[in-house]
């Protein structure tokens, strides 16, 4: 279903939560040029088979495209536009805002500054929003106030709302966007995804059905802060992050309300791949570490043992040895190896509305508390009775 007004409301007391309310596009695009039967050219664009093309620095405005639009001029505009097909970007500073499409794509390595706002995306299959095809990616994205949505909850469902799983993305910030029939709400590296509503996911059989999917950090930066996440299905997660085989780590989960999948949050790498505990090591100089177990990529997790102080972590490894990153007692030692880091899930809501345990086993997994550096706080709540929800 729609809406879900019912889903944003809590308790009389605390956040009110992202809804259908004050997410999503609010302004209807005006057209007034049927591209080509209405016209074929003007102000700082063009039309060839298909595809308009907007090749200034300007504003262009009131377009309705059979086809395509692909903007190439840099700093160009495009608002009050409908683009049967896609919106292709491939210039810098460029702004698409109040337009209605099947898709937005980023087509140029190395563009700056790009803002997609106030739009209606709707795409069957694909990605709505997709960034994740080019070997380097855009420097500062914003991406606020949209709607984002296949056609429907079946076979019309888009396969991803904004598709980012490469990490091509820097100062990426994703706010205000409604999300819902896609297999896979947000799939993202790093940046600030805020006061978004995912919801009434999209099914095929055999989806792996996500809310905001997260591969490992590589230790940059991702911050997932009050956002509505509620998945009427019992797989997989509204917030899977991590994988297998990369780290996790300065992650911040924040006055989110999670509701459904198997759990609502995966927090570390899955499978029993969050640590590693190796025997017969040792600590000479302080902070050389010597364990025949090492390997190339244990460089920047963290260390605990016997005489290791919290929050310390392990250099590159060269051959079995690695530095450690503050002074630890000598002698031989058994060390764990994690590798999540700065984990910091706080003032969280786990919503009943599905499943009893929030999700159908419990509010999360995988979370690894034995780090110095990850925080489970007293204010994640079952948002139905304010009970500590468990980590």
């Amino acid at each position: 279903m729609r809406g879900g007004r019912r889903h944003s409301r809590g308790p009389a007391m605390g956040p009110q939560f992202p809804s259908s309310l004050n997410t999503g596009a609010t302004l209807t695009p005006v057209t007034s040029v049927n591209v080509p039967s209405g016209a074929t050219s003007g102000t700082g664009w063009s039309w060839n088979a298909g595809t308009s093309t907007v090749t200034a620095t300007a504003s262009v405005s009131g377009l309705n495209v059979a086809g395509s639009i692909t903007v190439t001029g840099t700093s160009a505009t495009l608002s009050n536009c409908v683009a049967a097909a896609q919106v292709t970007i491939s210039a810098s500073g460029v702004t698409v805002t109040t337009c209605t499409t099947g898709a937005v794509v980023i087509s140029t390595s190395g563009l700056t500054g790009i803002l997609v706002e106030q739009c209606t995306i709707a795409s069957p299959g694909g990605e709505c929003i997709e960034l994740n095809a080019l070997p380097t990616g855009v420097n500062g994205l914003t991406i606020r106030d949209c709607t984002i949505s296949g056609l429907d909850a079946g076979a019309g469902r888009s396969a991803y709302g904004i598709d980012d799983n490469r990490g091509n993305t820097t100062s990426l910030l994703i706010q205000r966007c409604s999300i819902y029939w896609c297999r896979l709400g947000i799939s993202v590296t790093a940046g600030t995804i805020r006061d978004c509503y995912i919801h009434d996911f999209g099914y095929v059989q055999g989806d792996h059905t996500d809310g905001i999917a997260n591969g490992g950090t590589g230790g940059l930066a991702l911050d997932i802060l009050h956002n509505a996440i509620l998945m009427n299905r019992d797989e997989t997660s509204p917030l899977p992050l991590g994988g297998s085989g990369a780290y996790l780590q300065n992650v911040t989960v924040q006055n989110n309300l999670l509701a459904g999948g198997d759990y609502c949050a995966y927090l570390g790498l899955q499978g029993g791949d969050n640590l590693r505990t190796d025997s017969g090591c040792t600590i000479s100089g302080g902070t050389t570490l010597t364990d025949s177990n090492l390997l190339a990529g244990d460089a920047g997790c963290t260390v605990t043992g016997t005489g290791i102080p919290p929050f310390t972590t392990i250099g590159t490894p060269s051959g079995t040895t690695a530095t450690l990153s503050q002074a630890c007692t000598n002698g031989t030692v058994t060390v764990t190896l994690h590798y999540t880091s700065g984990i910091l899930v706080t003032g969280n809501r786990f919503s009943r509305m599905f499943y009893y345990h929030a999700g159908t086993f419990a509010p999360a997994v995988d979370y690894d508390s034995t780090v110095a550096s990850n925080v489970w706080d007293a204010g994640n709540v079952f948002h139905d009775d304010w009970t500590s929800a468990p980590s």
